[in-house]
């Protein structure tokens, strides 16, 4: 397979993206990569997963590490679990792969004091974009999102992003059936702040 030895076609930009949260759809800024040399291929970075990739030294207290272990072995468990269940050879394959993208990570990992999800992150990247694997390239792709965080914490929210908190339902009835159905909602400009308090009607 040949990889891209240059960076110069990785890009990044910033969009909202549609996520399925508690069991609703909203809309939320994310940041996403792209490859001039590998069109239709991205990968999604949200807020929620901004903490991995600030700088390494500023994320590795006690508690950090030890859920970002937690999870990884989660993830290679998974993989491992994929290969001795495999079927067929495109699932046998696919299981092969995200296993080497763990031994990547764990590399990366060690010789750049990164998380480890982080590393298994930058790795899935390497595959995606057909990125030789190797620490010089990590340290580019970090580069280019961390310089690119400030903009993710700024952005705007959605302008259709959905402000409505339920109050219930309404229903119309003719005659003992029901024929109409309608939710109730309030939006932040029919909140009410009573003077001096916190509470809101």
């Amino acid at each position: 397979m040949s990889h891209i030895r240059s960076l110069s076609g990785l890009r990044r930009e910033i969009h909202h993206v549609k996520l399925m949260k508690d069991g609703s759809e909203r809309y939320e800024p994310a940041m996403v990569l792209l490859s001039d040399n590998k069109k239709g291929r991205c990968f999604i970075i949200t807020l929620e997963a901004l903490h991995k990739y600030i700088e390494p030294h500023n994320n590795r207290d006690e508690a950090s590490v030890l859920i970002d272990k937690l999870d990884f072995d989660a993830i290679a468990q998974k993989a491992r679990g994929r290969q001795m269940l495999a079927v067929t050879t495109a699932v046998r394959q696919a299981a092969a792969e995200d296993l080497a993208e763990c031994v990547v990570a764990v590399c990366l990992a060690k010789s750049m004091g990164l998380l480890l999800c982080t590393s298994w992150n930058l790795a899935k990247m390497f595959r995606m974009f057909d990125i030789e694997a190797n620490p010089a390239n990590a340290f580019d792709i970090l580069c280019l999102i961390q310089d690119g965080l400030d903009e993710l914490r700024s952005y705007p929210e959605h302008p259709n992003a959905d402000t409505h908190g339920s109050m219930g339902e309404v229903s119309i009835f003719e005659s003992g059936r029901r024929i109409a159905t309608k939710e109730m909602t309030v939006s932040d400009k029919d909140v009410y702040v009573h003077p001096g308090s916190e509470a809101k009607h």
